[in-house]
This record gives C-alpha cells, structure tokens and sequence, in this order.
C-alpha cells in the first residue's frame, strides 16, 4: 500500500469546511478573484451578513482562504486554487 502523504484527519477538515453549501459558493466565488465582504454579500444576497461572517471565519480557521486589509475593508482571497481545482477535477470523473 503506497504511503498517505497528508494527514486523512486534515482532509477531513477540508472537505467538512467546503460541504456547506454557502461556504462552497464563497470559495467558488473568490476562486474567480478577490472580494470584499460586501462583494460576496451581493452575490450570496439571501444570507444574512451574520451568517456570511460566520462562514467566512470557518474557511479562514482551515487554512482555505485568508485576507488582507485595505483601508477599512478586508478583502478575502483563495490561499490555494488548487481546492477548487481538485473539485473541478472530481466533477470531470462524475459527469464521464
């Protein structure tokens, strides 16, 4: 059996971050480029700015986004593509 490089409990968390559907659509969205809160608020207009927060703060604690400060605003951005890369791959073994 070839040997496990990452931890599968660090996997887990990952893809238990990405499951939720708001939070999938956040990092579908930040995947096309940076955003402001207010920006993702927009597109997820039917959830409650709370709720957004909420979520926003899940994928910062498991390493999938992060964000940095301009002025008074904090603009989120994907640590890696390759999270949603992988999806996309994945989708490409489904739909064959």
């Amino acid at each position: 059996m070839e040997k496990i490089i990452f931890d599968l409990s660090d996997q887990l968390k990952i893809l238990k971050a990405i499951s939720n559907p708001i939070r999938l659509a956040i990092v579908n969205l930040l995947y096309e480029g940076e955003k402001s809160v207010s920006d993702i608020i927009k597109v997820l207009e039917k959830e409650e700015r709370t709720k957004i927060s909420k979520h926003l703060k899940i994928l910062r604690e498991n390493k999938i986004i992060d964000f940095r400060k301009e002025k008074q605003k904090k603009i989120y951005f994907l640590k890696l593509n390759c999270v949603i890369e992988s999806l996309l791959c994945s989708l490409k073994i489904v739909k064959k």
